[in-house]
């Protein structure tokens, strides 16, 4: 009797954690959604606001888009000159707000150059869930399954990554 009580108080306990951890994944996944769904009205020429907490243009992105365009125009010297860099991209993106510095070695200059031949709203989409896709294929060619993938690339701090627009989930795939 003993025994199967405590069989029952462990399948409790994991039921009770996997539905925590469900309901706190819907939380984020539910906020992602959320955040990211008035970003489909830059596609139709709405004006880009300022995403918080960076209070600049799809935060991290508003860093890259920028880059590219001077790194295209050989402007390599602006890039690491941070007081340059951040009144230059200030312009570009037509915003006040702090422009993070770029702080990402010159091998990412291919990378951020091509996207920004794309209109802003645009680069930013194609960056955001080119990495996921680009992840996925990095994650099935390393043999792993489908639900592994996308328990990785829905996972909370992926979900937070793409949100803002960093290279987090590529370089975890690589």
């Amino acid at each position: 009797m003993k025994a199967r009580l405590l069989d029952y108080l462990r399948f409790t306990d994991r039921l009770g954690g996997t539905l925590l951890l469900l309901a706190f994944w819907g939380v984020l996944l539910r906020a992602f959604v959320l955040h990211m769904a008035p970003r489909l009205a830059y596609l139709s020429g709405a004006s880009i606001g300022n995403d918080p907490p960076c209070h600049t243009p799809e935060c991290d992105f508003g860093v890259f888009w920028p880059t590219g365009i001077l790194a295209r125009s050989g402007h390599f010297n602006a890039l690491y000159n941070h007081d340059q860099f951040g009144s230059i991209a200030a312009a570009m993106l037509n915003t006040q707000g702090y422009i993070e510095h770029f702080l990402y070695p010159p091998t990412l200059l291919p990378l951020v150059a091509g996207i920004s031949f794309f209109p802003f709203e645009i680069a930013a989409f194609i960056w955001m869930f080119g990495q996921l896709l680009l992840a996925a294929v990095l994650f099935r060619l390393a043999r792993f399954s489908w639900p592994v993938i996308l328990v990785a690339l829905l996972s909370p701090a992926a979900l937070f990554g793409t949100e803002i627009g960093q290279v987090g989930v590529l370089c975890d795939a690589i």
